[in-house]
């Protein structure tokens, strides 16, 4: 009866169209470089290590934002003065006419 139930239920098996993938959870050895690369990316990932790294790098970009800004400002305000400029310089010459 035993081998009926195991023929019958490997007839349904193969007669499937999807096959599923078995994963192993065989410890492998891992190779030492491998290891290496993946603590070398974590660091870079992460970036700075210590605490004090980490509040320099804080203020810097926090410097860098307010310079971005300021000198944004300072560009927006020589353009709004070269077009009023022009268009003064547009009225001069229609004044004599």
């Amino acid at each position: 009866m035993y081998q009926r139930q195991k023929f019958q239920m490997w007839g349904l098996v193969s007669g499937l169209s999807q096959e599923v993938a078995v994963k192993f959870s065989a410890a492998k050895k891992v190779s030492p470089k491998r290891i290496a690369r993946k603590a070398a990316s974590e660091v870079k990932r992460k970036g700075v290590s210590t605490y004090a790294q980490e509040a320099l790098q804080l203020e810097y970009e926090k410097r860098k934002k307010e310079r971005r800004d300021i000198s944004k400002q300072q560009r927006e305000a020589d353009k709004a003065l070269k077009w009023d400029m022009k268009l003064q310089k547009a009225k001069e010459k229609h004044r004599g006419h």
